[in-house]
């Protein structure tokens, strides 16, 4: 491994494979949906409704970025607003049958692409990398 106590390598590495993993994910799954809108489908169909800014806090993005992100899902019909009754404020996001579909096929493709990589690492060592990978996100959102 080269430079193994070089620090940059690690965001390098990290850089590049988000990268590549995005390249192969849009040409391979064929859907104008990108991961980072996947990531927001994905997240209001398994905790539901929730506010742009509870969004942000969880994706660990800008207010600003979610919001643009929602304009596009908002147009492709995959997400909507919803206005309190009660606080005609407060506007929750909500994931529409559309996006439910598209995101039931992505995590479909993921499954795919999933077996494509344990083709190259084991369980134990795909799990293990995602481990680390969670230990770093906690060490760094605990000093933002």
């Amino acid at each position: 491994m080269k430079d193994r106590n070089h620090f940059y390598n690690l965001f390098n590495l990290n850089e590049s494979l988000m990268n590549l993993t995005m390249r192969h994910w849009n040409k391979s799954f064929g859907e104008d949906v990108s991961l980072t809108q996947l990531i927001v489908l994905s997240e209001l169909k398994h905790f539901g409704r929730m506010t742009q800014n509870e969004l942000a806090e969880k994706m660990v993005i800008s207010k600003g970025a979610v919001s643009q992100i929602i304009k596009n899902l908002e147009n492709k019909e995959l997400v909507s607003r919803e206005v309190e009754d009660e606080d005609r404020r407060s506007r929750f996001l909500v994931i529409e049958p559309k996006g439910l579909d598209t995101i039931t096929r992505a995590e479909a493709h993921a499954e795919t692409l999933k077996e494509e990589l344990l083709e190259l690492v084991s369980q134990e060592e795909l799990d293990q990398y995602l481990e680390t990978q969670y230990k770093f996100m906690e060490h760094f959102q605990n000093r933002i």
